[in-house]
């Protein structure tokens, strides 16, 4: 057929202007004269004999760029999850997944209390009497769980809820903020094998000050690095 019978906009009527197309092939035929200015038939020659207009490649690109625009959006949903599950990860890390027990008693089983005095409290941790020359005192005694698991959190993790824990239980003790404090904040968590065993105790101690070291209990004292 010639794309001239439809008119040049792929429409082919019967009588007049208010026929219908003949048949389906026929309304095809027109429907691409209309579409692409080629006629059926003529592998790309054009009614006027005319190079083709390029509508197969306007198509194939419009394809193209449809599935790219889906590939895009699909890429940066993934992203927008993956930011998601970091961020989840991230804030789980930060806030170290432990969370403070009520003790079950206020002495811990090796012997450490709130207001045990203490000489080389990150090392040995050794009891002395608050009334002698001392680098610690004991004022708190976190018990440390992890609601997923049992097993042992590693000691950055311990070492990250004490220092998120501890200062939070310093003004009740000493009777001042750790800011207006004349100490500094330590803490002291189980070892791997004391976990094994069932040990959760986290010891939260505050020492220091400018000459090292204390004479006396810290309780109550507003913080004085001297004690009592």
């Amino acid at each position: 057929m010639d794309c001239t019978k439809c008119g040049g906009r792929g429409e082919y009527y019967g009588i007049g202007s208010t026929g219908r197309f003949r048949d389906e092939p026929m309304m095809r035929d027109c429907d691409r004269c209309g579409r692409t200015g080629i006629e059926p038939g003529t592998n790309g020659a054009t009614a006027t004999g005319s190079a083709p207009a390029g509508g197969c490649l306007s198509m194939l690109f419009g394809w193209l760029a449809g599935w790219l625009a889906r590939i895009v959006l699909a890429l940066v949903g993934l992203a927008i999850l993956g930011a998601i599950v970091f961020g989840f990860s991230w804030w789980k890390s930060r806030n170290h997944g432990l969370v403070e027990a009520r003790p079950s008693s206020e002495v811990t089983t090796e012997g450490y209390a709130i207001g045990t005095c203490l000489n080389d409290p990150f090392g040995a941790a050794l009891p002395v009497d608050c009334g002698q020359p001392h680098e610690a005192e004991v004022y708190r005694i976190l018990e440390a769980k992890d609601p997923e698991t049992e097993a042992y959190p590693g000691n950055g993790r311990l070492d990250d809820f004490a220092a998120a824990t501890c200062p939070e239980h310093f003004e009740d003790y000493v009777g001042a903020t750790p800011a207006d404090a004349d100490l500094s904040i330590g803490s002291r968590g189980p070892t791997e094998t004391e976990w094994r065993i069932g040990s959760r105790r986290v010891l939260c101690f505050a020492g220091g000050g400018p000459s090292g070291s204390l004479t006396g209990t810290i309780a109550g004292t507003g913080g004085r690095a001297g004690g009592q």
